[in-house]
């Protein structure tokens, strides 16, 4: 059988290895194009675990400490629900929610509930409004207070005061706006029907000119403007005071000359508003921070198998003194004047948490005097907030003093940009913190900022490269180390090139057909099973340049045809001798191998998935290359006399060849000398000549 599968091979030799060839340059191919890196730890559980799965709901909402304030308490249980017509001036703080029963205007185009009974309300373009008359004497009164409400689906934009305001002034000029402000939103519910409408209110305070010898002259009134679909139904009842009202803010009462019975008005220009659009492009909870540390500078770097000692590893920088005026000054200003190129979003800067602190004490900032400074940072390290945090958590506090500190600072990029994203953006700030370090004072030089985004880009982009170079380097390792054992250089070459063609095929197993990203657990299986890829390539090699391989009297060779050629017989026999001596072996060695990897398979873990799916595929392509491919090659290519006997016959063939060379080199000598050598009868006769030549002269 192996004699037949070796004709096989010698038949499809050039075939195999070619198209072996290819496989390997199109997996590599198709590997790089579909990479993916991935330097976060490593997840154990599956995908669709609630391990994963709840990080992954809990990622939509945003962090709790930057929603709630520092001394956040929760709500009330209970809270005030106040009627649509209570005009008290502490409503804002009364009233958690106002309600009235509701009606469909008349002129306004019926729309059915988008949820349930809830109706999202639309811009109208035009309002209703209703007033109540105050029942007070004025009597000489030169100013009339006015309160006015807005119900509007826009009332809670920031423009929308500054329009209602401006719509005010010019129905009464001389008009004084006092406060302005959102009171809690209005539920508008349509009894019959069910549908409720949730508005926003707006409350405006004011006084316009009154003229006392008017008959008719108004000591003051609240107005209600609906701009929605809906209005409150004791709002439109006579006996509850409230009578339409032009929507105007003329002094003239209801009925007389000046005043409409009853009036569509148009809401507050707006003008033509764009898109409400926010300069950031991030969500909060999913921006990357960045952390800027002072005073302290860092002495340990990488180690090589040994552990980090982290109390050594970093220090306080002797020169950094914050108590400084020209510190404190530099500190402030990094904060404050931050260049928009490094789209900081917010900042918890103690700095200026402690300025305001100072301030607020009647001091000057910076302080100039270091006691002074020294009593109010104790003071302040006890009360002081910085962000949602105690502004304790942002100071590196000895003996109860300041030595070093860190502020933080959101960005707009996302925590999980791309490695070549985050990297231009940690080159500006690169950029920045060299120029302000250069220009600050001593005390407050030395400044340096960080970021676990940072950490994962350079991982990210270091992590491809390193693995490449540590198969480069293991790889020529592998070379030495084979050709120990071979003691032959083609050999050692043949064996490292099914290895390389090997770890092709692991890498288009891992990124093509699993689609995973390449991270640590992948890095560890490209590296480590290595030895699986090589093992029985080597041992085919090592067989195949054995001295047994072939006998002394050529006997191995009377199976093989006399039509083959002397090298081809050679190849052929140590070919055959090496499957035949280690094929089997090798093969079994595989089968066990797969067979208890196949168990790992089934495991919950995903790293126990994963090793499992690793160590199969190295091994079944180990094996077929090795009983393949490899043979294929080394029936095209491989040494006719392998190791130290082909190395001591070649160095008997180079002395044969040169002593040759010597021995025509010296031949070739000795014929031009014979060539042309003087016999002396000739010289005599020469001679002879040129005298009689000068007689005759």
């Amino acid at each position: 059988r192996v004699r037949a599968w070796t004709r096989q091979l010698f038949r499809w030799r050039r075939t195999l290895v070619f198209f072996s060839a290819a496989a390997c340059v199109a997996a590599l191919v198709a590997s790089v194009g579909s990479v993916e890196v991935d330097t976060g730890l490593p997840s154990i559980f599956p995908d669709k675990h609630n391990q994963n799965k709840g990080k992954e709901v809990l990622s939509m909402f945003t962090p709790l400490k930057e929603i709630m304030a520092p001394f956040h308490k929760p709500p009330p249980e209970t809270a005030d629900v106040c009627r649509e017509d209570s005009f008290s001036d502490d409503d804002h703080m009364r009233c958690s929610l106002f309600w009235c029963e509701a009606k469909h205007r008349s002129d306004a185009p019926v729309t059915a509930p988008q949820v349930g009974f809830r109706r999202e309300e639309e811009p109208s373009g035009s309002c209703q409004c209703f007033r109540r008359e105050d029942e007070v004497e004025c009597d000489g009164a030169t100013e009339a207070p006015v309160e006015q409400r807005w119900v509007d689906a826009l009332a809670s934009e920031a423009y929308y005061g500054a329009a209602a305001r401006a719509a005010l002034l010019a129905a009464s000029p001389g008009a004084k706006v006092g406060d302005q402000r959102q009171l809690a939103p209005l539920v508008l519910e349509e009894w019959e029907t069910g549908i409720v409408s949730v508005m926003p209110m707006l409350r405006i305070q004011a006084a316009v000119p009154r003229d006392p010898s008017e008959a008719n002259a108004s000591c003051g009134w609240q107005e209600l403007c609906f701009c929605g679909a809906s209005t409150c139904l004791l709002a439109a009842e006579e006996s509850s005071g409230w009578r339409p009202s032009a929507g105007g803010l003329s002094t003239a009462r209801p009925g007389s000359e000046q005043a409409a019975n009853v009036s569509n008005v148009s809401a507050p220009a707006l003008g033509r508003q764009l898109q409400a659009t926010s300069r950031w492009t991030v969500p909060i909870n999913r921006r990357a921070l960045v952390e800027v540390i002072f005073g302290i500078e860092v002495l340990a770097g990488p180690q090589l198998l040994r552990q980090i000692n982290w109390e050594d590893a970093w220090a306080f920088q002797p020169r950094h003194d914050v108590t400084h005026h020209w510190a404190q000054r530099n500190m402030y200003s990094f904060c404050t004047s931050l260049p928009d190129e490094l789209r900081v979003t917010e900042r918890r800067c103690w700095i200026e948490d402690f300025r305001d602190f100072v301030v607020s004490r009647g001091q000057r900032f910076p302080v100039a005097f270091p006691e002074l400074f020294q009593d109010l940072m104790e003071r302040f390290v006890e009360v002081g907030v910085t962000g949602t945090a105690s502004s304790n958590n942002f100071l590196y506090l000895r003996d109860g003093v300041a030595k070093a500190s860190y502020m933080q600072f959101s960005i707009d990029l996302s925590r999980y940009a791309s490695a070549e994203s985050a990297l231009e953006h940690k080159a500006l700030w690169d950029s920045f913190l060299y120029r302000w370090n250069l220009v600050a004072h001593t005390t407050a030089q030395g400044a340096w900022h960080t970021s676990d985004l940072w950490v994962r880009a350079q991982a990210q982009n270091e992590l491809i490269s390193s693995t490449v170079m540590t198969l480069v380097i293991v790889l020529v390792l592998a070379f030495f180390g084979m050709l120990v054992f071979t003691k032959d250089a083609t050999l050692a070459a043949l064996v490292v090139l099914a290895t390389m063609g090997v770890i092709a095929g692991l890498i288009f197993f891992i990124v093509v057909v699993m689609g995973w990203a390449i991270g640590p657990i992948e890095v560890i299986a490209l590296i480590v099973f290595i030895g699986y890829a090589v093992t029985y390539s080597l041992h085919i090699a090592h067989r195949y340049g054995s001295g047994d391989a072939l006998a002394e009297d050529g006997s191995d060779l009377a199976w093989l045809p006399d039509s083959m050629a002397a090298k081809a017989r050679v190849r052929h026999a140590r070919t055959a001798f090496a499957l035949q001596s280690i094929g089997g072996a090798a093969l079994g060695s595989a089968a066990t191998t797969v067979g208890c990897s196949v168990f790992l398979l089934f495991c919950t873990l995903t790293i126990f998935k994963k090793l499992g799916g690793v160590v199969l595929a190295v091994t079944l392509m180990s094996i077929a290359v090795a009983l393949g491919p490899l043979p294929a090659a080394l029936l095209i290519c491989g040494p006719r006399h392998p190791g130290v006997r082909g190395l001591s016959r070649f160095r008997d063939q180079l002395r044969g060849a040169l002593e040759d060379v010597l021995a025509l080199m010296a031949g070739q000598v000795a014929g031009s000398a014979q060539k042309y050598a003087v016999d002396p009868r000739h010289a005599a006769a020469a001679a002879a000549a040129a005298a009689m030549a000068s007689a005759e002269e």
